[in-house]
C-alpha cells in the first residue's frame, strides 16, 4: 500500500524528535487504536421502555415544541 502524504509528513515530523520524544509519540499513536467507544448497548436501554407515562410525553413533546424555533434576542 501506498504511503500517504499524512503519513510522510509525520514520519518526518517523528524524525527530529529524540528518542524519549517518539517513544513518547509511539505511546500516543498505540493509545488512539485502542480507543473502545463510549457509550451503553442498547438493549440495556430498553428496560426504560415505557417508564414515562403517555400524559407527560405529549407534555413534555409540547413543552419543545413551544420552546423551539423561538429567538430570544436579549438571551446572548
Amino acid at each position: 500500500m501506498a504511503e500517504s502524504a499524512v503519513e510522510r509528513d509525520i514520519l518526518e515530523e517523528i524524525r527530529k524528535l529524540d528518542m524519549p520524544r517518539q517513544e513518547r509519540v509511539l505511546e500516543f499513536a498505540r493509545s488512539l487504536t485502542n480507543v473502545q467507544s463510549a457509550g451503553i448497548p442498547g438493549e440495556y436501554l430498553l428496560r426504560f421502555a415505557g417508564a414515562i407515562d403517555r400524559h407527560n410525553l405529549e407534555e413534555i413533546a409540547q413543552a419543545i415544541d413551544m420552546g423551539c424555533e423561538r429567538v430570544e434576542r436579549n438571551e446572548w
